[in-house]
C-alpha cells in the first residue's frame, strides 16, 4: 500500500509521531512520501527517494509560518499540491498532522 504522510515539520527534525509513524509503515515494507514543511520559493516540488521512502519538499512563495496563519493562502497551497500529487501518484492513504489541511479530502478519499 501506498501512504502519504502530510506534515509541518521536516525528515531531519527531531523524531516526532509522525517519524514514528512513518518508520513503522516502513518497516511492515509500506511505500511512505513524506511531505515536508515548505521553503521560501516558486511554487515547486522535488522528490527524493531512500528505499521505500519518498521525501517530498515543497517550495511556495510564502514560508510554512506565514502559509499557515491565513487561509486563503494556506488554501492555494493546499489545492496547488494536492492537485499535483494526486495527478503524479494517484490515490493514496494519507495521514494527515497538519490541523489545517481542509482541502484534503477534496482530492484524497481515505484520509486520517
Amino acid at each position: 500500500m501506498k501512504f502519504l504522510i502530510f506534515t509541518l515539520t521536516s525528515w531531519d527534525e527531531a523524531p516526532r509521531a509522525r517519524h514514528q509513524v512513518t518508520r513503522e509503515l516502513l518497516k511492515l515494507g509500506h511505500e511512505v512520501y513524506f511531505v515536508e514543511k515548505n521553503s521560501t520559493g516558486f511554487p515547486r516540488i522535488s522528490f527524493k527517494q531512500e528505499e521505500n521512502l519518498t521525501l517530498v519538499k515543497t517550495r511556495f512563495f510564502p514560508g510554512y509560518r506565514i502559509r499557515f496563519r491565513m487561509p486563503i493562502i494556506n488554501g492555494l497551497y493546499q489545492f496547488w499540491l494536492f492537485k499535483r500529487l494526486k495527478s503524479r501518484l494517484g490515490d493514496l492513504f494519507v495521514i494527515s498532522f497538519d490541523f489545517t489541511t481542509h482541502k484534503l479530502t477534496r482530492f484524497f478519499s481515505d484520509t486520517v
